[in-house]
Order: C-alpha cells, then structure tokens, then sequence
C-alpha cells in the first residue's frame, strides 16, 4: 500500500508540473498599445552649426502636438533646419517614423511623426514651431 501510495504521489507531481503553464510566459502575454513620444528634443550636439543653443519640445499629449519655442538666436537662419535631427523617446515596444535621431526638415509648418505600438495601433504627432 505504502508503495501505490508514493507512485501515485509521484504520478499527480509529474502531471502537475506537466499540465501547468507559467501564467508569466512572455510568449503568451498580448502584444503593447502604447503608441506615445515621450521627449522631443532638439539638442545641440547633435546638430552641430545649425543650431547655437538646444531647443526642447512642449508635448500636448491630448492634441498631439509637439511645439518647439526657438529663441532669437537659438538657430542661424531657417534654412539651417533643413536638416535637423531630433531625439525623440517613445513609449516601450512602440516605433516612431522618422526615427530618432533621423535627418528630417524642419522648415514647414508641420511636420508630422507617427508612432506604431507593438499592437500595430498608430498614433500621430505634429510637430509646430514658435519662433519668439
């Protein structure tokens, strides 16, 4: 009886370890919604000669719209930002076109930045300058 007993204990443990999934299984999890630019930066090192000073982006996250406040002063002349590259940070797992650090001109209007999630969700960013 003792020994019925210990294989059957066996027996439940194996099926136990077998039959359970790990409920933390990254494989299993649902893929990020999150679609959002986190900073915006114009930074002067990265921009060497077209700009004098960094310039740091406003985000309003509710209208999308990143807003640049350049400062008399700050750039040389508009044509300097033809190509600019901004550092941008987006949300984890989401993807940004431009990317970060990507050439991109400036001198429109608007220029827009849109932000794929790891769901495939987009969400679409403008980009407007102020000049004071």
């Amino acid at each position: 009886m003792r020994k019925s007993k210990f294989y059957f204990s066996i027996l439940l443990c194996f099926t136990l370890l077998l039959g359970c999934k790990s409920e933390n299984d990254i494989n299993v999890l649902p893929p990020s919604n999150l679609r959002s630019i986190n900073s915006f930066n114009l930074y002067l090192f990265n921009n060497p000669l077209k700009l004098f000073s960094s310039v740091y982006g406003t985000i309003d996250e509710t209208n999308k719209i990143i807003t640049l406040k350049f400062t008399p002063g700050s750039y040389p002349n508009l044509d300097s930002l033809r190509s600019i590259k901004p550092q941008i940070y987006v949300a984890p797992w989401a993807t940004s076109s431009p990317n970060n650090l990507e050439y991109v001109d400036l001198r429109p209007d608007t220029v827009e930045y849109t932000v794929t999630a790891q769901s495939g969700k987009k969400a679409v960013y403008a980009v407007v300058k102020k000049f004071n």
